[in-house]
């Protein structure tokens, strides 16, 4: 072969690999991605939500991570609790601001997603729950309950340093509180609030995504994350239906009450 020859062939060959490398990227930025699938307030087919119970369930199966609320006592300790007050899921009434730390580990869990007339069921503090999750691979999700900024630095410092850690939040003021504490945590925000730097990702009801969508294309910013409803209401779409959307628009992940459908559909 000619020295221009073997010129020739070396530039072909560099020419195919720019173009492999090219194809592979685009792929990359144009191809659905999995759609993690994050179990909401714990396991709900097995368990009350928000309990220790419902945690663990949840951590033995096939979800990419778990979700669950706090609020903090009378005490300042953070519980897991979806309602400011105890009325939907205990066994009392009123404020959880209003109960000593006590008092609450002394109420059973009677209502609320996932009750079947379990017994001996008990209120869970945040840091019993993290306990359980000590060597935990999953992500792990915390929906901030209360409006404070400092409560959501507060919570920050909690988790600070766990790898794969998000705080739901508030406000964009909670969202840089964490940040604040640690930029390594990622903030999630509802998507009807504004968009902001210190917002990692905008968490929207999946009936309105598509909606939603669009202006993620426009914004050129953040990740889309969607949330399935257990109860759809009369006149409304099973929210189940659009997983497989979800996936084709690029969700991220999906906060499931109905966790072994979801995870059944990948």
């Amino acid at each position: 072969m000619t020295r221009r020859g073997l010129a020739i062939g070396a530039l072909a060959g560099v020419a195919l690999l720019y173009v492999a490398i090219g194809v592979a990227v685009a792929w990359r930025l144009v191809a659905p991605q999995p759609m993690a699938i994050i179990a909401h307030r714990g396991d709900l087919s097995q368990w009350p939500e928000n309990t220790l119970e419902s945690v663990r369930a949840a951590s033995r199966t096939a979800a990419d991570g778990i979700e669950f609320d706090v609020h903090r006592s009378g005490d300042g300790t953070w519980w897991l609790l979806h309602d400011e007050t105890l009325d939907r899921t205990t066994s009392a009434s009123g404020d959880i601001g209003s109960y000593t730390d006590a008092r609450l580990a002394s109420l059973t869990i009677d209502g609320g997603p996932g009750y079947r007339g379990q017994s001996g069921v008990h209120l869970v503090q945040l840091s019993s729950v993290l306990a359980e999750l000590g060597s935990y691979k999953g992500r792990l999700i915390i929906d901030v309950k209360e409006l404070e900024p400092e409560a959501h630095a507060a919570i920050a410092r909690t988790i600070q340093g766990r790898p794969d850690s998000y705080v739901l939040c508030r406000s964009v003021a909670g969202a840089s509180a964490v940040k604040a504490v640690d930029p390594g945590l990622t903030t999630i925000m509802l998507v009807n609030e504004v968009w902001h730097p210190d917002v990692d990702v905008y968490l929207a009801d999946a009936r309105f995504v598509p909606q939603w969508w669009q202006s993620f294309w426009a914004d050129a910013g953040g990740t889309l994350a969607m949330f399935v409803n257990a109860d759809t209401g009369a006149g409304l779409p099973d929210e189940m239906a659009l997983l497989d959307e979800g996936r084709r628009w690029g969700v991220s992940f999906v906060i499931s009450n109905r966790l072994d459908e979801s995870l059944a559909s990948r």
